[in-house]
């Protein structure tokens, strides 16, 4: 989700840049866009500064609309507008399909759709656990690589021998606060495993706006926000935004750091440590990931 705590959805093309930037540092190649259209700069920005994306057709919600043969005509001009406008782009790698949605007989047809207008990348339907299971055994062979999220690392282990087609986890680990679950062992068993072919987490930084308030926060009052200043928070709905690996400023969480050392491309073995007291030296295997 694009959005600045001084210029809200109004992001400047400087606040972009230093996005990507920051994601660059951390060893991050991989931007899924959701669950709008991105700014049309940024996917420029992508190009030129060198991210993977994934760009998505946006609904999401209306589950019980999907059902609906009117309402495929709305799909349709979404799927037209968002392939129309970023198909030339070279940092996007793949159409997501609507967000969370049950895959309907109309999602289907938005989606055959799709690869209608861009015969060269492949287009995927981002599910939950439930929706995923539901249709894995009967997902149709037009869709080109699956999408799950959330999966658990042993439902990683499971897909990895069983899919018949690629998959991505465009939400595979949500950075709730400081809580990160097991994103390091996920991504791990992806790397581990061609058909799996990477993933998302949610997401880069928390969604809040600088506010000033009325009372000032003392020092040993407990508190849901971040502070600016005694007078001032980073307003995130209480905890509604705080999703982010950054906080809404942009300042590094513990999460930021963790994701940077489980992506790092330059890996040292650990049981390959030796040591020779004499002349102080030692030997490490390292693995190259590049």
């Amino acid at each position: 989700h694009d959005i600045s705590p001084i210029n809200g959805r109004a992001i400047t093309e400087a606040e972009m840049i230093k996005d990507i930037q920051l994601m660059k540092a951390a060893n991050i190649n991989f931007i899924r866009t959701s669950h709008y259209p991105p700014a049309k700069r940024f996917i420029e920005l992508c190009d030129s500064l060198g991210m993977y994306v994934m760009d998505e057709v946006p609904y999401g919600y209306g589950d019980e609309l999907l059902t609906d043969t009117s309402y495929l005509p709305f799909l349709l001009q979404r799927a037209a507008s968002t392939i129309w406008r970023d198909k030339n782009h070279a940092s996007v790698i793949i159409w997501s399909v609507g967000n969370e949605n049950p895959v309907t007989p109309i999602g289907l047809i938005t989606g055959k759709y799709v690869k209608t207008l861009d015969t060269t990348r492949p287009y995927c339907f981002p599910q939950t656990p439930t929706v995923f299971w539901n249709m894995f055994k009967a997902m149709p062979d037009s869709v080109d690589m699956l999408d799950f999220h959330y999966p658990k690392q042993d439902e990683l282990r499971k897909l990895a021998k069983e899919l018949d087609r690629p998959m991505v986890a465009s939400e595979y680990c949500h950075a709730l606060g400081l809580d990160f679950g097991n994103q390091e062992e996920s991504y791990e068993i992806m790397y581990e495993n061609p058909k799996l072919a990477g993933g998302a987490v949610w997401e880069f930084f928390d969604q809040g706006i600088l506010r000033k308030v009325k009372k000032p926060n003392t020092k040993n009052e407990a508190t849901i926000y971040a502070w600016a200043a005694k007078d001032s928070l980073y307003d995130t709905g209480e905890t509604m935004g705080t999703d982010g690996i950054m906080y809404a400023d942009r300042t590094p969480q513990t999460d930021y750091w963790h994701i940077r050392k489980t992506f790092t491309p330059v890996k040292a073995m650990e049981d390959t440590l030796a040591y020779k007291a004499g002349n102080q030296s030692f030997n490490i295997k390292l693995m190259n990931r590049f």
